[in-house]
């Protein structure tokens, strides 16, 4: 296999003596061209980053600590200013990814250049701290639902990445854990996923680990929590213009003021809506053109199926205050999915497949 084609990344934090290990066992695998980013790690690590550009490596330091998105950005960039015209392999530096498969991963990767190549562990293993196993299931099920995938283990760090999706990987915001899930959501919609099985490696704890539980998984909903402060902010526009056109149309029947009053609320709240999930939830850099098309025939369908099913709760007893709370939550979460996935999208999502070796 080819593998001097392939650039192997390693974003590093306060790195040990495993990091030189595994420096050299790349080496002698195959791999030519490997970048190692020293995210500001204690002056402690000097050594081990001398001892991997003894071995070969290429260092790359940060004046301050960036996160682990912002070094993978980082080496990116180096390889695209190089001139690199071969593919790319992201792992760990804490030992959690073994040679034999970053090795697969890579070969995977050649034999599939046009794939982006995931390293898939299995949690179900004994041995895994429950709040890995935890904190992988519960990313996961969030990704696959809000990027309408099916992927096994989307938190995974040993990925192969072909050259076409430097741009994207150049681009993609996000600094820190929350980059690698922003990147694949966006990867999975213009390359096809291959899955390949890996060894979900925990020792000591897992003590290495630069991953915190909360605070990091958190960061994962962060494009959930700026839809959703979008969309209390345009919820309140909606919900004073709805109840102040309640009292002015009073003299119409109840059905009649009912559409009349939400059509005209949803209006007001739904330009506000748009511009605001444009720069702030889903930050798209793509012509606005388009993207009104698609928001303008979200937001009239979700305003006809919003009135419909309020004034239908309204004839069965329900007020209509209380039926618009109900129904607005509801269409909160499927407009959440059809904005990210369709009017905001970049790129056409192509579906995966598995491979096993």
């Amino acid at each position: 296999m080819e593998r001097k084609r392939i650039a192997v990344i390693i974003p590093s934090l306060n790195p040990y003596e495993t990091l030189t290990d595994l420096t050299a066992s790349l080496f002698q695998s195959g791999f030519q061209k490997i970048v190692i980013v020293d995210d500001a790690s204690f002056p402690s690590s000097k050594e081990v980053f001398s001892a991997a550009e003894k071995l070969g490596a290429t260092v790359l330091h940060t004046e301050h600590n960036l996160g682990k998105g912002a070094s993978i950005k980082t080496a990116f960039k180096y390889l695209s200013d190089e001139k690199w015209e071969g593919d790319f392999l992201t792992a760990d530096a804490d030992g959690q990814h073994r040679i034999e498969d970053i090795c697969k991963t890579a070969d995977t990767l050649l034999e599939n250049p046009h794939s982006l190549i995931l390293g898939t562990r299995d949690f179900s293993k004994d041995g895994i701290p429950g709040f890995a196993k935890r904190a992988n299931k519960l990313g996961t099920w969030f990704f696959n639902l809000t990027n309408h995938a099916n992927l096994p283990d989307a938190l995974t760090g040993l990925r192969g990445i072909p050259h076409e999706l430097l741009d994207l990987a150049l681009t993609e915001e996000g600094s820190r854990f929350e980059y690698e899930m922003n990147f694949l959501g966006a990867a999975i919609k213009k390359t096809k996923p291959l899955f390949i099985p890996v060894e979900a490696v925990y020792e000591s704890g897992n003590s290495k680990s630069h991953f915190r539980p909360l605070r990091d998984s958190a960061r994962f909903f962060i494009k959930f929590f700026r839809f959703m402060f979008s969309s209390l902010s345009a919820a309140a526009v909606d919900w004073i213009v709805f109840i102040i056109l309640r009292r002015v149309f009073a003299f119409l029947p109840s059905t009649t003021n009912i559409f009349v009053s939400t059509t005209i609320a949803r209006i007001c709240s739904g330009i506000e809506n748009f511009f605001v999930n444009k720069k702030l939830s889903f930050k798209s850099n793509e012509k606005p053109g388009i993207e009104i098309l698609k928001f303008t025939s979200v937001f009239v369908g979700k305003m006809l199926v919003s009135a419909a099913l309020v004034a239908a709760l309204d004839k069965i007893g329900l007020s209509a205050v209380a039926g618009k709370l109900i129904v607005d939550n509801l269409l909160f979460f499927v407009s959440y999915f059809i904005q990210k996935n369709w009017v905001f999208m970049r790129g056409k999502k192509i579906s995966g497949s598995s491979r096993q070796n």
